[in-house]
């Protein structure tokens, strides 16, 4: 029963990530290149500088949410490549806090599935900051070896209420769904996930994977 559940979870995050997949490649393909063509369409007397400095900030913001759902340096360079462009990315967004990468870039090659895995928990630990910690600072740090991925991101934001983050049941019931899938994620790649908030203390969410 555990191992028909953990391929009904797999399944249910591979079909979701096809589903970015192509979500990505339809933005990229067709709405970017649509907002492109703006430009050249209509009278040019009614393009001014504020309409086209709007679309340069569409065009980025799309940019931006192409990465998000098919991180190309993941595929490319690896893990430790394609957080150093995450964390870039994030550096660069408006309402961002100050960034700080401490990850050595080693050449260290895992298999994609654990990859993808990993960088999607810290994408998530790093959205939940943008979105809900208020945070002035956010830290990734830890290391990539052979043998063992040790990974923290930390903040110092607002943090929020205590609960049990290793009961499913418990964040689910208690609507953090972002948890929740952090949680299925390590699991399906044999990986301890621990995150830990006080109120007004920030969050901390560690992740260790251990080649068995």
């Amino acid at each position: 029963q555990a191992r028909r559940l953990r391929t009904l979870y797999q399944a249910d995050i591979d079909q979701q990530e096809i589903e970015r997949s192509a979500l990505a490649r339809e933005l990229h393909d067709d709405i970017l290149h649509r907002l492109g063509q703006l430009a050249t369409l209509g009278d040019q007397r009614f393009y001014t500088p504020e309409l086209d400095q709007q679309i340069q900030a569409l065009n980025d913001a799309l940019r931006r949410t192409v990465d998000g759902l098919r991180p190309p340096m993941l595929s490319t360079g690896g893990l430790a490549v394609g957080l150093e462009e995450f964390a870039h990315q994030l550096a660069e967004r408006p309402s961002a806090p100050q960034i700080q990468f401490d990850l050595p870039i080693e050449a260290q090659q895992y298999e994609p599935l654990l990859s993808q895995h990993i960088y999607r928990i810290v994408q998530e630990a790093c959205e939940n900051v943008i979105r809900h910690a208020q945070a002035n600072s956010l830290q990734i740090t830890g290391r990539l070896q052979a043998e063992e991925i040790y990974l923290v991101i930390r903040d110092d934001g607002v943090g929020f209420q205590s609960v049990d983050s290793s009961d499913l049941d418990t964040l689910l019931r208690a609507r953090h769904f972002g948890l929740a899938g952090m949680h299925e994620r390590a699991a399906l790649v044999n990986a301890d996930l621990s995150i830990n908030s006080v109120r007004g203390g920030g969050t901390e969410v560690s992740i260790r994977w251990r080649k068995h």
